[in-house]
């Protein structure tokens, strides 16, 4: 059964991934990374993000679905108006040690820069949450950047616990990323109700 919630949806709806949204989300990905990783991120790597590349990563796995991959957009009524994105499926990175204990992973949730702070990605946090859980996906994990304090209070809000961390490279720059993890799918309706009462907030 899914989670009840009342977040906003502010004349966007969640639906799957189509082929044709891949060149709005080449867009959509390089922006927000652009504006997410600001100061995180080299400055020249940012430049250098392709949406020609980033295209055709989209245009490849939305042409190729699976029934054990969740690939959905937050669409507005207008053409080609995508104001976010999520990706979610069978843990393909876990923490250290983790193996026997998540069943699922987030891959990628991004929102707009300009639709940030509306109740958008508690919106799809809580969707995937239910995905997660009718699969038999959960307790699940997500991946962020330590250095990434707004990613980290939002999945602090809605549940979330650093459970791990570990150094990579990204754009000649060796940054931490932070493993975390999410038990009670059914939790997250409640806080990001909780949370839509907060400012700032995805």
């Amino acid at each position: 059964m899914a989670i009840a919630t009342r977040v906003a949806s502010r004349h966007f709806a969640i639906r799957p991934g189509r082929p044709e949204d891949a060149p709005a989300l080449g867009q959509l990905h390089v922006r927000v990374w652009r504006e997410a990783y600001r100061g995180i991120m080299a400055d020249a790597y940012l430049a250098g993000l392709s949406e020609a590349k980033r295209e055709a990563f989209w245009h490849q796995i939305l042409s190729e679905p699976h029934p054990d991959r969740l690939q959905v957009v937050l669409a507005s009524e207008q053409p080609g108006g995508i104001a976010g994105f999520l990706l979610a499926g069978p843990p393909r990175d876990l923490p250290p040690g983790a193996g026997a204990t998540f069943r699922g992973e987030i891959y990628a949730l991004n929102i707009a820069p300009e639709w940030q702070g509306h109740g958008h990605g508690r919106r799809l946090m809580v969707h995937a949450a239910n995905w997660l859980a009718e699969k038999r996906m959960a307790p699940f994990c997500l991946w962020v950047l330590a250095d990434n304090t707004k990613a980290r209070d939002f999945y602090e809000l809605l549940g979330g616990v650093a459970i791990a961390q570990r150094s990579e490279t990204i754009g000649g720059a060796r940054l931490t990323n932070m493993a975390y993890q999410f038990n009670d799918p059914a939790s997250i309706a409640r806080l990001a109700l909780k949370g839509g009462q907060m400012r700032g907030r995805r």
